[in-house]
């Protein structure tokens, strides 16, 4: 079943989350295709994930080419791009329709805290996929740690806080 993942990060923070979740769906083994909300955030991606030291090189194209569908990591703004992968990652006010999430096993919305219109867009989406019956959780990083804030739709839980949960640092994919 679907999980998505709710991120509030400051916005000078943003890349290095995406990097980090894009680390952990690759030992997961997984393809991840990442959206924004603009070119611009797509190109600023691409080239903070080509100028990062060469010894942590991430694989990755930006969509539009003739071998889309072999990268592990797929940079887009199309939110119609057909699924090839098994994680999203949404950044910059990208959205993700209710149908879309279920094509994934692992979604994770990255959203700019100091941004007020990517956290009433987070909001919006957290009500309409939880009205869905999506799982949902939203973590914030304090004190220098990941924290589980809230969790719903999961088996035994009903909105619950879930600061037990582990971080997505410590877990097989990294939140």
């Amino acid at each position: 079943m679907t999980e998505v993942f709710f991120y509030l990060v400051k916005s000078d923070q943003s890349f290095e989350h995406i990097r980090r979740l894009l680390v952990r769906s690759r030992e997961a083994g997984w393809r991840t295709i990442v959206r924004a909300g603009s070119d611009s955030a797509i190109d600023s991606l691409d080239r903070q994930l080509w100028t990062h030291p060469p010894e942590s090189f991430l694989p990755h194209a930006v969509a539009g080419g003739e071998f889309d569908e072999d990268q592990s990591i797929l940079l887009t703004t199309d939110e119609n791009i057909e699924s090839i992968a098994e994680s999203l990652i949404l950044f910059d006010g990208a959205r993700v329709k209710d149908d879309a999430a279920a094509q994934y096993q692992r979604v994770s919305i990255v959203c700019a805290i100091d941004h007020e219109s990517e956290v009433e867009n987070s909001r919006a989406q957290w009500s309409r996929l939880s009205k869905a019956g999506t799982r949902l959780q939203y973590w914030a990083f304090e004190n220098g740690k990941w924290n589980c804030q809230a969790q719903k739709n999961y088996p035994s839980t009903d909105d619950v806080t879930a600061a037990s949960r582990p971080s997505p640092e410590n877990s097989s994919v990294g939140g």
